[in-house]
């Protein structure tokens, strides 16, 4: 008997929003902002996104909730019951709180970073390092004046050093910027239409893959076969087989976003596939309980 291992990623619940929806809502909360540089200030927030994935490869998803979401509440008009309402687990809005400035904060910024230090917040302080190692970056410093970037830059190092020595202690390591084994992630997001993420859904289930895992294993897979050899000649693309799957594909988009239609053109569409026509055809409407047996 096995025992089902219990889901313990906070955002992974009913209408809690996805990753690509954050980047959305966070770009859309801080649209108009520039930062000190004078550059659209959604780009410091996809930089530290992708900081905190290759400073911490591990953080979880509520970290990379946070990541998007870290000046929200400081620098927009979102609020914590706003974040809440748009369906943000506690663990991503206390992250979020953790890094915020509050409003009429007597602290100075080296007390609020040893506080933050001394907590044992330790997803704060990930996101916190990610934030600072881009305020930090050379390239970005170097947009400001000579006076303001090395005040700055000297702020934000220390803040890093002291927030890196409190993970150490809790047994965290954050991994080294010049690891050669370090890999740079690129994020990636996709609209896709509601039928074929059903499709897409329903395919990885049967895969034993999330539907992130499955898209990208199949078409990193496709692409290296591809570039490896240099040519189309021994694959079949999806734009090539279009005329061959025009049916199949025309019944699943006039399901539209009934789910049981769906279910339904798929059952009949693996019967048309193995020779089931007469059965299949014979098939109540909207009957998900029937199917097809194979005629001897």
């Amino acid at each position: 008997m096995s025992i089902p291992i219990p889901n313990t990623d906070p955002t992974d619940r009913l209408f809690h929003p996805s990753l690509e929806e954050t980047a959305a809502l966070a770009g859309h909360w801080h649209a108009g902002q520039l930062d000190q540089a004078g550059v659209p200030y959604v780009r410091h927030l996809m930089r530290v996104s992708r900081h905190l994935s290759r400073l911490f490869p591990e953080a979880s998803m509520a970290e990379r909730h946070a990541a998007w979401l870290h000046d929200v509440i400081e620098d927009t008009g979102i609020t914590t019951d706003d974040l809440a309402g748009h369906g943000y687990a506690p663990e991503v809005i206390e992250i979020v709180v953790a890094v915020t400035k509050p409003p009429n904060d007597p602290r100075s910024y080296a007390e609020r970073i040893e506080d933050l230090a001394a907590s044992g917040q330790v997803a704060a302080m990930r996101v916190k390092i990610a934030d600072l190692s881009d305020n930090a970056d050379p390239a970005r410093l170097a947009a400001l004046p000579e006076d303001r970037a090395a005040s700055l830059g000297k702020r934000y190092r220390a803040a890093l050093q002291r927030l890196t020595e409190a993970l150490e202690r809790h047994g965290q390591a954050v991994l080294d910027e010049d690891d050669p084994d370090a890999i740079d992630h690129v994020p990636l997001s996709l609209a896709i239409e509601p039928v074929d993420y059903w499709t897409l859904t329903e395919a990885a289930r049967l895969a034993d893959r999330s539907v992130e895992a499955f898209v990208l294993e199949e078409a990193v897979s496709l692409a290296h076969r591809i570039v490896l050899t240099g040519s189309l000649h021994h694959v079949t693309l999806a734009r090539d087989r279009t005329a061959k799957d025009t049916r199949s594909i025309a019944a699943f988009r006039a399901a539209g976003d009934d789910a049981a239609s769906i279910s339904d053109q798929a059952i009949e569409g693996v019967a048309h596939g193995l020779g089931y026509e007469a059965e299949a055809e014979a098939l109540p409407v909207n009957d998900p309980g029937k199917r097809p047996k194979r005629s001897r």
